[in-house]
């Protein structure tokens, strides 16, 4: 056959089985696009749940190769990320199914499905924005990531957009999503600082934040900010860096 699946369902959501083995044939026409870039989100109402569908683009040659014989296709990663998250006691969107689509043997397209998080804030609203009177969430953000680092939980794709959360009776919880880049290992500071290289705040937001992260660990806090923020300005530069290169490249092609 030149077409086949391979299809996980969460044993918790088997209702889902039918929405779940014809995912590839109503993505493209069904709910509602909120990402669209390498990848796409769509979120689905169905039987009363909000389900998110992450549909990974299709990998070039070498990858389908690699994903069909050697390698977890993102879709599972991510799947199988999240359960091991959730034994943890690490909030994630809850995981529900994936389902691998071959074409003529090799990995065509991947989709991973999970409950819509709730969460209505993330990390993005930092990104430039002097701190003020948020303290407590830039020092509930450190303790969080200290507890994931002494879980021994390195998210690869820890950014401002991947670290949801949410304020509620004073209280503040913060989920995880984008979960197919992980390692479960021991972190530690150095590591661990390299790892937060792709937070974004002002200067005191980074401080207050790695000074809660290097007390729950028992690290030095200025040994500890320094070396993040280093991290994040060496990030900041490469990728400005890239960004004149394509524009150059763009530029090039134009006046060619």
């Amino acid at each position: 056959m030149s077409e086949r699946k391979k299809i996980s369902i969460h044993a918790d959501y088997k209702s889902l089985d039918f929405f779940v083995k014809s995912i590839d044939e109503q993505f493209e026409s069904g709910g509602t696009c909120i990402y669209k870039g390498r990848n796409e989100i769509r979120v689905f109402e169905h039987e009363g749940l909000l389900l998110n569908v992450k549909r990974f683009r299709t990998p070039h040659i070498v990858n389908r190769v690699a994903y069909s014989f050697f390698r977890k296709s993102k879709a599972a990663r991510a799947y199988e990320n999240s359960l091991r998250l959730k034994e943890l006691h690490i909030e994630v969107p809850l995981p529900m199914a994936y389902v691998e689509c071959f074409h003529f043997g090799l990995l065509n397209a991947s989709y991973y499905v999970s409950q819509q998080c709730t969460y209505p804030r993330t990390l993005r609203e930092f990104r430039a924005t002097a701190l003020g009177d948020r303290s407590q969430i830039a020092e509930a953000l450190g303790l969080f990531i200290a507890h994931l680092h002494d879980s021994g939980v390195l998210h690869k794709d820890l950014s401002i957009g991947n670290v949801l959360f949410e304020e509620r009776d004073g209280r503040l919880s913060f989920c995880l999503v984008d979960l197919n880049r992980m390692r479960f290992e021991p972190i530690d500071m150095k590591k661990g600082c390299k790892n937060m290289e792709r937070l974004r705040g002002d200067r005191d937001f980074i401080r207050i934040m790695t000074s809660a992260y290097a007390r729950a660990r028992g690290f030095d806090e200025q040994s500890c900010f320094n070396a993040v923020y280093k991290h994040i300005s060496d990030n900041d530069l490469h990728f400005q860096r890239k960004g004149r290169r394509k524009k150059a490249l763009r530029l090039w092609h134009v006046i060619r």
